[in-house]
């Protein structure tokens, strides 16, 4: 079965918050490597906010959650 417009959206959407969730581990790894301590906190809370990024559009693309909404 082929996938809608919105599935694929869904799905590049959740590629690239993902992606980005990557990045920031990697960068939060090499400062904690060389112990930058300032740096590393603030990749905790970007990493956090990727996560957060991430559940939103799970939330927003998943089908479970448009039928909830529309039963409102």
């Amino acid at each position: 079965m082929p996938m809608s417009e919105v599935e694929i959206l869904a799905m590049m959407r959740e590629n690239a918050a993902l992606c980005n969730l990557e990045a920031e581990v990697i960068v939060a790894l090499k400062a904690y490597q060389y112990n930058e301590q300032e740096i590393l906190q603030n990749q905790l809370n970007l990493i956090v906010s990727c996560l957060q990024r991430i559940d939103e559009v799970r939330k927003r693309y998943d089908p479970r959650s448009q039928s909830k909404k529309e039963s409102s």
